[in-house]
């Protein structure tokens, strides 16, 4: 897979996708392989219907790809504290910063 440098796409990562999601139990489109992170996670929200206008609630202690998988799909983050013993989002927090949007 190195000597070969297709490491995004390729036959190599079809094959990953394609057994990745035999052994979650799902069809052969039911897996895809990200090259990043942040893809991951601009997918993941594409794939909730989030959009320009919303929000979402994201930590405040994380790395900046959070919120910036949100920008990139025009939504507004929103960050909330976390529970200094667990470093989950803080849950009294989080119920008061939810909105309509």
């Amino acid at each position: 897979l190195l000597a070969s440098g297709q490491y995004i796409g390729g036959a190599a990562v079809q094959r990953f996708e394609e057994q990745f999601a035999q052994f979650l139990g799902g069809g052969p489109l039911e897996a895809v392989g990200c090259n990043s992170g942040t893809d991951a996670l601009v997918l993941a929200l594409q794939a909730l219907g989030i959009q320009a206008g919303d929000e979402v609630l994201t930590s405040a202690f994380s790395f900046f790809a959070s919120a910036a998988a949100i920008s990139r799909v025009g939504a507004r983050p929103v960050f909330v504290d976390v529970d200094p013993c667990t470093f989950n989002l803080d849950p009294q927090l989080l119920e008061r910063s939810i909105s309509p949007r």
